[in-house]
């Protein structure tokens, strides 16, 4: 199975600049794309023929929201984290092929203030862990992520410290369906090597937020 993850960061700005034509190219059996910022109602486009597609968008107009495209049948949808936390932020999206569960997960962050640290640590990823043990109990599962949080030093701008945080990164580190390790390549590995050493440090590839320029 071919996966694709990406945070579209807008998925009317991502249309805008040519994603059907690279959905049509690239023959992806399952994308999953976080940051949405849309509603159903607020796109309308003709997909790519052979795909389903399947929405949980944010309450709120213009923010978060997570979409998933599959070539593959899917059994079944499910929005948000079930009955372990609420979630009215479109955060959280599954869809079930034959052989797996695929999980797209956007991750909350916790503001430059760390104003929603407690929320994401002490609910959000408890939560989050549950509800992944619970689907493992079922089937493998496979998620796709934008975890807001850096592997390590070397991968967050100094000027961003609040994707840098100990506890988050310990976080991160107890979830059930951990990455590779940056020595293993993605040739014959069913998971994403997502980190990987660049040959200059102080280059960020997806940090925003900033009014200064990144390096």
């Amino acid at each position: 199975m071919k996966l694709t993850s990406w945070n579209v960061n807008g998925l009317r700005a991502a249309l805008g600049k040519g994603l059907l034509n690279w959905i049509a190219q690239e023959g992806t059996d399952v994308i999953c794309l976080q940051e949405v910022k849309a509603m159903p109602e607020q796109v309308s486009v003709e997909w790519p023929s052979g795909y389903s597609v399947h929405w949980n968008s944010a309450e709120r107009k213009g923010y978060s929201g997570t979409l998933t495209l599959s070539r593959r049948p899917v059994l079944s949808v499910e929005r948000g984290l079930g009955s372990w936390l609420p979630d009215n932020e479109g955060r959280v999206l599954t869809v079930e092929p034959q052989d797996q569960f695929v999980v797209k997960c956007y991750k909350p962050n916790t503001k430059r203030d760390l104003s929603r640290l407690p929320y994401r640590e002490l609910e959000w990823d408890l939560a989050f862990r549950a509800y992944l043990k619970a689907l493992e109990a079922r089937k493998p599962v496979v998620f796709c992520r934008d975890l807001n949080v850096a592997h390590e030093e070397a991968d967050s701008d100094p000027r961003l410290q609040c994707v840098f945080l100990g506890n988050s990164r310990a976080q991160w580190a107890k979830t059930p369906l951990k990455p590779p390790s940056d020595h293993e390549s993605d040739t014959g590995n069913p998971r994403c090597a997502t980190f990987q050493h660049l040959p200059n440090l102080g280059v960020y590839s997806g940090v925003r937020g900033s009014r200064d320029p990144l390096a």
